[in-house]
């Protein structure tokens, strides 16, 4: 058991993209409760576990720091282990940024309540819609037509996908 309940408690709450407000709401607790388990002043009541678990969509196990990497955090490293190979592949910057974000909207799309892969997808479509809107040369070449209109297609499908959860 590496981490703390209180840890723990604090990292899944922030992968859900939830504020100790939002979680207390949905536990129908106080703010306060959250902040003294996440600051290891307090600890939640037994009844309390199974809720909380469900809430922050972990096993009661990961929650008490029983499993050595939760679902997310082994999902995380995958993903950015993946976008890391295809970021050193020898292929323009704007191709590169093209296949990340395909790859990020792909599991995105399969993990939609992830929100560190959400973060990471958006900051990287964000840095594509700069090679699309603008068509700047980079490494010595344009964007064809059909490279404009993929980053465009995922910039705009994933904007309104992904503005429910914000």
């Amino acid at each position: 058991m590496g981490n703390t309940l209180g840890k723990n408690i604090k990292t899944f709450r922030k992968n859900k993209g939830l504020t100790q407000e939002e979680l207390a709401e949905l536990l129908n607790i106080t703010p306060q409760a959250v902040s003294k388990w996440e600051s290891e002043n307090g600890l939640p009541d037994v009844s309390m576990l199974i809720p909380l678990a469900q809430v922050l969509g972990v096993t009661t196990d990961t929650l008490l720091g029983y499993d050595s990497l939760s679902e997310n955090e082994a999902l995380i490293s995958r993903v950015r282990e993946t976008v890391s190979g295809l970021e050193r592949s020898e292929e323009g910057r704007d191709q590169k940024a093209l296949k990340v974000c395909e790859y990020l909207s792909t599991e995105t799309t399969l993990n939609p309540g992830c929100f560190e892969l959400i973060k990471d997808y958006a900051e990287e479509t964000a840095n594509l819609s700069m090679y699309a809107g603008f068509a700047k040369q980079i490494d010595g070449e344009d964007l064809t037509d059909e490279e404009k209109k993929q980053a465009m297609e995922l910039l705009n499908n994933d904007i309104s996908h992904y503005s429910k959860y914000c």
